[in-house]
């Protein structure tokens, strides 16, 4: 029975199609650029948030990101202000590359 939920869609998914692949590759750089593992998952829910901002017509909801997400939630309490702040200012100026990387991986 638990097999057969797992399986079904969301009809209300919070990640919109293709914003897996910009978290995937803002990990991947967040990683490769020697940042710790909460900043490493932190920065992928940045790039959904920012690929939400950037490409759809929703209103980004960091709040309902980290709802449905326990390591980007574990992420939230591990870092400061700073260290989140940095993240995101990291995921912004890095933007170009996430794209091109998100894109190849899409390809």
């Amino acid at each position: 029975m638990l097999d057969q939920l797992d399986e079904l869609e969301d009809a209300f998914p919070v990640i919109p199609a293709g914003a897996e692949a910009y978290r995937r590759a803002a990990e991947e750089l967040v990683l490769a650029a020697g940042h710790c593992c909460a900043a490493v998952s932190w920065g992928g829910t940045e790039a959904v948030f920012e690929f939400v901002r950037l490409y759809t017509e929703c209103d980004p909801d960091l709040h309902a990101l980290i709802a449905r997400d326990a390591v980007a939630t574990a992420a939230l309490r591990q870092l400061s202000d700073d260290e989140l702040r940095g993240v995101r200012g990291w995921v912004r100026e890095n933007w170009v590359e996430i794209d091109q990387l998100a894109t190849q991986a899409a390809a």
